[in-house]
């Protein structure tokens, strides 16, 4: 960035190039009702899921806040088998 800029100058573009960031970060994750509405659950049965693990595990990004990488998720659920449910249950989760 030129020096001669103007400091507000320089403030605003490297906020912009932080949002910037923030956005492809926030891009690359899933938030729990984000998954949860993938998945076709309800954030209460997708809890139960990761607990019982039969959906891979979150990353914790704070004490209260946890995401999982989409790659990981389309991984997953790339890999799960495509036969029909047993009777009783709605699908492989």
């Amino acid at each position: 960035m030129p020096s001669n800029l103007p400091s507000e100058w320089k403030a605003k573009a490297i906020g912009e190039t932080m949002s910037v960031e923030i956005q492809k970060t926030q891009s690359l994750l899933l938030g729990r009702i984000e998954l949860a509405a993938l998945l076709g659950l309800s954030a209460a049965s997708l809890d139960r899921a990761v607990q019982a693990g039969r959906v891979p595990p979150p990353i914790r990004i704070s004490a209260r806040r946890v995401h999982w990488r989409r790659s990981e998720i389309a991984a997953w659920l790339s890999a799960l088998p495509a036969e029909a449910p047993s009777p009783g249950r709605s699908g492989p989760l």
